[in-house]
């Protein structure tokens, strides 16, 4: 009996956890608010960079990312395959590095990144490319998902302010998450609370430079 109440429960968390994926890529889709953080097709194919250890040491060598992912049976973090001249081959991810450098793009260690409300989608750490750093710090975080018959891509912007952490994407749209983040400069607050909306995930960009400058 307690064997089927089990199976009954994981089906049914199953379901809903796919209902959860299509609901949250229906509609359309809009650049990460004024970010460049275009597909990320030119970190998949290997591409010459170097990651820093928790040693402090630094290693050369080929790589190419592959996408965090979640599904129904738990989530995977950002990974890089590494080609280099003294280990061959080798996967890391945040537990091995604390720094990935591609060509001239970094990739940094960022904490609390959600993708959507489904619990496997939260990342408690994982790789996001740098965009910007100031006051407010600006990520691209890459996840993929699948529901069995499709499979989806998120990029998913992570602004980062001290120890408070908001993740925005096509359908996680935190305007007063955005809001509490840059309340400490009332002109640009006010400017954002003045907008209809979703007129304000196209000032997203200007917004966090104008804060960090200011």
């Amino acid at each position: 009996m307690r064997t089927n109440q089990r199976i009954i429960k994981f089906a049914l968390s199953a379901i809903l956890f796919c209902f959860a994926i299509v609901s949250n890529v229906k509609g359309q889709s809009f650049s990460i608010l004024g970010f460049n953080t275009s597909a990320v097709d030119e970190y998949t194919r290997f591409n010459e960079g170097y990651y820093y250890d928790y040693k402090g040491r630094k290693i050369h060598g080929s790589i190419k990312l592959i996408r965090s992912n979640f599904s129904v049976f738990g989530s995977q973090p950002t990974t890089f395959k590494v080609k280099t001249a003294n280990k061959g081959k080798i996967k890391i991810s945040y537990r091995e590095a604390k720094a990935v450098i591609i060509g001239t793009d970094s990739f940094a260690v960022v904490s609390n990144i959600r993708i959507n409300k489904a619990q496997v989608s939260h990342f408690r750490k994982d790789f996001a490319k740098v965009l910007t750093l100031g006051k407010i710090n600006a990520y691209t975080h890459y996840c993929q998902s699948s529901d069995g018959n499709r499979s989806y891509k998120f990029n998913t912007l992570v602004l980062q302010k001290n120890q408070r952490v908001v993740s925005l994407n096509d359908k996680r749209r935190n305007r007063e998450a955005f809001e509490a983040l840059i309340a400490d400069n009332p002109e640009l607050y006010q400017k954002v609370k003045a907008t209809k909306k979703n007129e304000w995930l196209g000032m997203v960009k200007d917004i966090v430079l104008e804060y960090n400058e200011s």
